[in-house]
């Protein structure tokens, strides 16, 4: 029987962005070279933003190896267009307009991959900028170059996910791009990318645009597994979908779909937010379109959902809302419900196996729904649970680990020193808030990423 972490594990390696109070996530993490690579990111307000970093952590010791240069390349910040306007109002008013903006606002997605030809692997980071994120390439961890162009000849903000599969690297993109505007639920052309020369920045399309649906508004993860590159979408008219494909032949490659309408919730499951194998299964968090400091919040009326699916390409629903599907009835064998009975937790956003269990990490905006109430405590932030089996889940931290700003756990990472999982910190839009509905005395949340390690 694996040991699952508890809280008591569980340290603060990094905390308050590392220095940098504003760097408002630690979005990606890979181990390269015997060391754990971290990248950074910002949110997209229209405020400066401070320069994406990529993190190394090796001795027990911090050190920057990539910090994006402001060279003009990004003429301005990029800004959410599901930001509340009285919050962006706020935020304004506050911080000033931009001065200047850096190339990379994020380092957002890792990976490690070693090309036919090449004698050692190189670490591979998807960026977000509002000039268009790239992929960059680095062969000793030090020094990058770029291995694509800026948002794959798009106005796509950011690479938010790469993944190996078969000999080759595969990244999808999100944020469609309009001036300074981003629609992060949705992306610019939604294919699967796939490189063909890495040192030369040679990509081809994978697959169809929305694998030939256009409600697909984006691919949301990748993930390899028993033989198979799995795909999930973001599908506001009917629910994810779950796309895979063997790679075999000339691309675009032939796909076929696994799970569609939203595993039969439809638009309550939004969209695909995490994939990882584990026990001989490929596990699925879905991510409702709630976030808490959207213009009408929808907190709470859904949550997310954990899917099973094994390889014969079957599905179980592990943690959900019961219901009749075509296939049969579908009841959770977690016996919990959506949100593992929280209902906002909006997100099963990372999943990471790690010493024999697998680990899942939640977006939880119950502090943005704690404000909405004259009065009361204000709580909420992600949550980190564990399980030995996929079936039965123990919760090891919530509230953020006692942070009501720190809402989701954006990356999990598995090492020989522990399980590493970083932070998304949205302190600035929660002060603001509390401070609009004259509740700032209610809270004192902290600013800046933070990541934790446990063993």
């Amino acid at each position: 029987m694996s040991r699952l972490l508890d809280s008591t594990c569980f340290i603060r390696a990094a905390r308050g962005g590392l220095g940098r109070p504003d760097a408002a996530g630690a979005q990606a993490m890979a181990v390269f070279g015997g060391a754990l690579y971290v990248g950074t990111g910002a949110l997209a307000a229209g405020v400066t933003p401070p320069p994406a970093r990529l993190l190394r952590f090796a001795g027990e010791t911090w050190r920057t190896v990539l910090e994006s240069p402001t060279s003009g390349m990004a003429e301005e910040p990029a800004v959410d267009l599901r930001l509340a306007p009285d919050l962006l109002e706020a935020l304004h008013a506050r911080e000033g307009g931009a001065t200047s903006c850096p190339d990379d606002a994020g380092y957002v997605s890792l990976a490690v991959f070693q090309a036919p030809g090449e004698s050692a692997p190189a670490l591979y980071v998807g960026t977000a900028s509002p000039a268009g994120g790239r992929v960059l390439r680095s062969a000793d961890g030090e020094s990058f170059e770029p291995a694509s162009e800026p948002g794959f000849d798009l106005p796509a903000y950011a690479v938010t996910a790469l993944c190996v599969h078969d000999g080759r690297l595969f990244a999808v993109t999100r944020g469609a791009l309009d001036g300074p505007l981003v629609d992060l639920d949705a992306s610019a052309l939604p294919v699967v990318h796939m490189c063909l020369d890495p040192q030369a920045g040679s990509w081809d399309e994978a697959s169809l645009p929305g694998f030939g649906d256009e409600d697909n508004i984006a691919v949301t993860a990748l993930a390899s597994f028993d033989g198979w590159l799995y795909a999930g979408t973001a599908n506001p008219e009917r629910g994810f979908q779950l796309w895979r494909t063997r790679a075999q032949g000339e691309a675009p490659f032939d796909w076929e779909p696994v799970i569609e309408d939203g595993a039969y919730a439809f638009t309550a499951n939004h969209a695909v937010a995490a994939l990882a194998v584990f026990g001989g299964a490929l596990y699925l968090g879905t991510a409702t379109r709630a976030l808490g400091y959207e213009e009408e919040p929808a907190l709470g009326t859904d949550a997310a959902e954990l899917i099973r699916l094994d390889a014969d390409g079957s599905w179980d629903l592990i943690a959900g809302q019961p219901r009749f599907t075509p296939l049969g009835i579908r009841a959770p064998l977690a016996m919990m419900g959506a949100g593992f009975d929280d209902r906002y937790n909006a997100a099963f956003e990372s999943l990471c196996a790690h010493d024999g269990a697998l680990y899942l990490g939640t977006r939880h905006w119950g502090a943005f729904a704690a404000l909405a109430q004259e009065a009361g405590p204000v709580v909420g932030g992600y949550q980190l649970w564990a399980s030995a089996d996929g079936l039965d889940w123990e919760l090891v931290l919530e509230d953020g680990a006692g942070n009501p700003a720190e809402v989701a756990l954006a990356s999990l990472a598995s090492t020989p020193e522990g399980l590493f999982a970083g932070s998304a910190n949205v302190e600035p839009l929660l002060s603001l808030a509390a401070a609009l509905r004259e509740r700032d005395d209610s809270i004192a949340p902290r600013a800046g990423f933070e990541i934790l390690r446990g063993r």
